[in-house]
């Protein structure tokens, strides 16, 4: 039950994620985990933005406040959840980093690239994205290591979590269609060994379709074993 207070605030993104992940399966639970994937912070190109921005070349990594947008308000209204590296377990929502939380937000921190201005957008690269494409961004501060690094800082319950690892292998189908894309195969390598799987799903025997920029992979898993079966490209009504 939510806990209802007078005094309420309105927040308007200042802009969103450009990401190779086109739908919530699939995106890596947590910031650079997978290192390969690259996105975007696009902010407007306008004097306010150009000016707010001055400086953040110097830095190396951003932290990114957002919105989960696809998370319906009836899923946040949790208060205890399973983790996908503890289903044995339930945490509280703030004791964990799941996106069904009271009001949705979300903090990522990110490696960023050189700052792009275009005719009517700057574009920030990430490096390491956790990020479903279009989610709104809230706000980005510079990670700032003499005090955001902590030192002798505990992990709590994530230090006895199970890995979340599945070893991948390809289909010969599928290792033609990834011929002279070697980047998106080791990308669907890296993204698949996290084990997207929601966890009511992991005792179901499915093929999985995961949406990576233009492409649908098709997976299954057996035996705690996942095989890439198909690489293919979407249509534009997918």
């Amino acid at each position: 039950m939510k806990i209802t207070n007078s005094q309420t605030f309105c927040v308007q993104p200042i802009g969103r994620i450009r990401s190779l992940y086109k739908q919530k399966f699939g995106v890596p639970r947590q910031p650079g985990l997978v290192g390969q994937v690259t996105g975007s912070v696009v902010l407007p190109n306008t004097d306010f933005y150009r000016q707010a921005i001055e400086g953040l070349e110097q830095f190396s990594h951003i932290w990114i406040q957002f919105l989960f947008h696809l998370v319906s308000e009836q899923e946040s209204l949790q208060s205890r959840v399973r983790p996908p590296r503890a289903p044995d377990q339930k945490v509280g929502v703030y004791a964990c980093r799941t996106p069904h939380r009271p009001n949705r937000l979300g903090l990522s921190l990110c490696k960023i690239g050189t700052i792009h201005f275009h005719s009517t957008e700057i574009e920030i690269p990430l490096f390491g994205v956790d990020l479903v494409d279009g989610t709104p961004v809230l706000d980005i501060k510079p990670y700032i290591a003499y005090s955001d690094s902590a030192e002798a800082s505990r992990g709590g319950w994530t230090e006895s979590a199970q890995s979340l690892y599945l070893p991948v292998s390809f289909s010969e189908e599928a290792l033609g269609q990834c011929e002279g894309l070697s980047e998106l195969e080791d990308l669907i390598k890296q993204t698949i060994e996290g084990d997207p799987r929601p966890q009511q799903q992991r005792e179901t025997n499915k093929i999985f379709h995961l949406h990576l920029g233009e492409f649908d992979i098709q997976f299954e898993v057996k035996e705690q074993k996942a095989t890439v079966l198909k690489v293919q490209k979407r249509t534009k009504n997918e």
